[in-house]
């Protein structure tokens, strides 16, 4: 059976290199008794339109395809994900600001406000990791925007091409792998995010990276990051 599995790179990993890797972000699996090839194709979570620029192979791999794999099927998790909120929860009525020293907290706190505005305030309920998501979700803001996330476009494109698409992990999964994260090393990561001012800046940089397909390059940004604990 042929298939194309369009995961995620998990760019937030650590590691290092004895030698350059190769700058592509589509790489062809096959081995001995295999049918025929899969793909695997390295998405970010953006929507700048700079991480839409395919070149002239991964749509048609694509469309060679019976099976697109991405790392969660969104579509069909959309209606389970209001009874999911709860895990993006502080437990036990704690609130983010219990997380941090009050001077710590100040620089949080503008943050989020310079961020959102007067919807700040919903976030002080949430778990640190998942705040940090928001302020960086999307990329820059230069330019055009597409509707969707990469990574459920191309999982949209499969569906219209008609296309079986399936996630390789669960909503839930995903969220407990999270909870792994001690709350004080995820308030930590957000503090660091906050203190370095990477926001716009930094996402362009691993836009930049990703658009010349520098897997290399993009360790080091999320490695400048702290990455997630391993």
């Amino acid at each position: 059976m042929r298939r194309l599995s369009l995961l995620t790179l998990f760019i937030w990993a650590s590691g290092s290199f004895a030698q350059p890797t190769p700058k592509s972000l589509l790489w062809r699996v096959s081995g001995k008794g295999a049918v025929s090839p899969s793909y695997v194709y390295g998405t970010i979570h953006s929507r700048d339109e700079r991480a839409f620029q395919f070149g002239d192979s991964v749509l048609p791999a694509m469309a060679r395809c019976s099976i697109v794999a991405g790392e969660l099927d969104l579509e069909a998790t959309r209606a389970s994900l209001a009874g999911l909120l709860g895990f993006m929860m502080l437990p036990d009525d704690q609130r983010l600001e219990h997380l941090y020293r009050k001077r710590d907290w100040k620089l949080v706190e503008a943050a989020l406000k310079e961020r959102f505005g007067p919807m700040a305030n919903m976030l002080y309920r949430m778990k640190p990791f998942y705040v940090m998501a928001l302020m960086t979700e999307g990329g820059s803001t230069e330019g055009e925007g597409r509707q969707r996330m990469l990574d459920a476009d191309l999982m949209e494109r499969g569906r219209t091409n008609g296309q079986r698409v399936i996630g390789l992990e669960t909503v839930q999964e995903q969220f407990k792998a999270m909870d792994a994260i001690p709350l004080k090393d995820q308030a930590n990561m957000l503090l660091q995010h906050v203190k370095g001012g990477e926001g716009a800046a930094q996402l362009d940089r691993m836009l930049e990276a990703y658009v010349r397909q520098d897997l290399d390059a993009l360790f080091v940004v999320m490695g400048e990051q702290g990455g997630i604990p391993q």
